[in-house]
């Protein structure tokens, strides 16, 4: 979790898949359902955006489309500067 001075917080998925990892229906609303407990208890007033952090991309759905906002492979973790 990313707590941002833009009045935003960046909430991070962190998934292993040996492939592509796709995001269906019901784990989109898994997902969805988690950052609602999330404001909810917090009481944060602030914008949530969700991240996925994974060894590969995200296979592109419509869910992953609708709910991520950005994405992080373990490549991006890595990358020399």
């Amino acid at each position: 979790m990313f707590d941002r001075p833009d009045q935003a917080v960046t909430i991070c998925e962190i998934k292993y898949s040996d492939s592509l990892f796709a995001i269906d229906k019901i784990y989109a609303q898994n997902l969805l359902k988690k950052m609602q407990v999330f404001q909810k208890h917090t009481k944060l007033k602030k914008q949530l955006f969700l991240s996925m952090v994974t060894i590969f991309k995200l296979k592109e759905t419509m869910y992953s489309e609708e709910i991520v906002r950005k994405q992080v492979t373990l490549e991006d973790l890595f990358k020399e500067m």
